[in-house]
């Protein structure tokens, strides 16, 4: 790690993530499971970094972003 840098903010890994969604290839075969497994390790900084305190309930979410 320290020859990457080291950890990220909660905010820059988000805007890591995004930056890597919108590098994917739209052609490829995978870009679909791509796509879904980067917003799961999303939306697990997200939880991970709002805690448990209900600020996660769907309710909250835009609904694009519910299951």
């Amino acid at each position: 790690m320290a020859e990457v840098g080291g950890a990220l903010t909660a905010k820059d890994a988000m805007n890591m993530l995004a930056t890597m969604i919108g590098q994917l290839d739209m052609r490829s075969d995978s870009y679909d499971l791509d796509v879904a497994a980067l917003l799961k390790i999303g939306a697990t900084l997200w939880d991970l970094c709002n805690g448990s305190d209900g600020v996660n309930e769907p309710a909250r979410l835009p609904m694009r972003f519910r299951q």
